[in-house]
């Protein structure tokens, strides 16, 4: 399979999960693909996946971004499989209805591998709204302090 049809499969498989808003900012959501692209790196999901050009898939550690993804989020805005719902743009909704996710699925092989990737970013994104939140909390907290000290 392409990267692309990895990706699109990614998507597919949180839209089978009834995961079709995806709430964080952009860099989130790139730290998110960032673990799915640590374990997709591993040779024994390689093996599975099977990702001809996994090549071109890149991450810059110092800006904390992928441009591959970045494009592949924007070719996927394009053909209407997401949208960036204005003003903030802060969330990501996938517009694969479940039936259509699984119909995507089931033409890609290792499916199952990709499901189980597309419930670790949904994890991952989880996990880091909750540590934002708790920043937030703990910077508006530390705010107070000093306002009445």
């Amino acid at each position: 399979m392409t990267a692309n049809e990895f990706f699109r499969g990614l998507l597919a498989a949180l839209a089978v999960k009834n995961k079709t808003e995806l709430p964080a900012r952009h860099s989130d959501i790139h730290r998110a693909f960032l673990t799915v692209l640590r374990e997709i790196q591993k040779p024994e999901v390689q093996q599975r996946l099977n990702i001809k050009d996994l090549i071109d898939i890149d991450y810059d550690p110092l800006y904390g971004q992928s441009r591959w993804f970045d494009r592949a989020l924007t070719r996927a805005q394009r053909d209407h499989i997401v949208s960036f719902p204005n003003p903030s743009y802060d969330k990501i909704n996938i517009k694969y209805e479940p039936q259509a996710g699984k119909a995507v699925l089931d033409r890609l092989e290792s499916h199952q591998t990709i499901e189980s990737l597309a419930e670790i970013f949904a994890r991952r994104l989880t996990a880091i709204a909750a540590e934002d939140g708790a920043e937030e909390t703990a910077g508006t907290a530390t705010d107070e302090t000093r306002e009445l000290g």
